[in-house]
């Protein structure tokens, strides 16, 4: 029982004993109503201020994956095709290899007049990309990373790291071409 701001303990023995604790709250009561409060009011403002940011971390999420995710898109692209161009460049005539963009959301590298060694896909409702060879299935999830005026970077979902363009593509070429 709490009196005063005083916490009693009470004990019993009745041939069985019995132990009635009652802490007041967290070490010490509220001397007024007031105060009680005003401690409230300001656990209900921090709340509020947690929300309100979790809410604004989330939009400028959604916004740096709608602004930066294509540029990313297009970072691979270009690795892709770049890699393609140096490979015919070093193996020419044996085994050229064709890089073509079939929408803006899928591509394909096929060698001269044979079938698709690598199919490439970003999913526009969940920014996945989705990487195919005929041996191996690579796929990469945006991270979005809210530093300076953020970015994002892409996570190999079998190894879960930040991957750079330069490195998946030669990957999946070193993997397409085996």
């Amino acid at each position: 029982m709490c009196v005063d701001g005083v916490t009693e303990v009470k004990i019993s023995n009745h041939g069985i004993m019995f132990i009635t604790f009652s802490p007041g709250s967290g070490g010490g009561s509220m001397t007024t109503p007031k105060e009680w409060a005003k401690v409230q009011a300001e656990k209900v403002r921090a709340k509020q201020q947690a929300i309100a940011q979790r809410h604004q971390n989330v939009s400028m999420q959604r916004d740096i994956l709608a602004e930066d995710m294509p540029r990313a898109w297009e970072d691979l692209l270009q690795q892709f095709e770049t890699h393609c161009k140096e490979y015919n460049d070093a193996v020419l005539p044996e085994g050229r290899l064709g890089f073509f963009r079939t929408t803006g959301n899928t591509f394909t590298i096929r060698p001269d007049a044979l079938g698709e060694i690598v199919t490439g896909l970003l999913e526009p409702a969940t920014n996945r990309i989705k990487i195919i060879t005929p041996k191996a299935r690579f796929d990469y999830l945006p991270k979005v990373v809210l530093e300076d005026t953020g970015r994002v970077e892409l996570i190999s979902a079998s190894t879960h790291r930040q991957t750079c363009c330069v490195d998946i593509a030669q990957e999946v070429m070193d993997e397409a071409l085996a």
